[in-house]
């Protein structure tokens, strides 16, 4: 199986700036270490922490992601599922 690369995409919806702290990134492909550890986001901002890549490759059509995040003091914790994004085909008269 090829390696695959989790990305994870947070936007500041509130009016104040924000600190994220990731306290678990978790899937049956183990744990990940996120980094950076911590992130600023200013109103309307977004930003990715660094890609997390397993070479382990997706066991199924999903995954499952549990994400624990401190923010302002508060925990949060949520399960996402994944699903690959597939490539896009050329288009049959796209030149290589």
């Amino acid at each position: 199986m090829p390696p695959i690369a989790l990305r994870l995409r947070l936007t500041n919806k509130s009016k104040e700036t924000v600190e994220v702290t990731f306290m678990l990134c978790k899937s049956e492909l183990g744990d990940f270490a996120v980094r950076p550890e911590k992130l600023a986001l200013a109103p309307d901002q977004t930003a990715e922490p660094d890609p997390m890549t397993s070479r382990l490759g997706l066991p199924s059509d999903e995954l499952v992601l549990r994400v624990s995040l401190k923010v302002n003091g508060k925990v949060e914790q949520k399960d996402l599922v994944l699903r690959e994004i597939p490539k896009a085909e050329p288009a049959p008269d796209a030149k290589p």
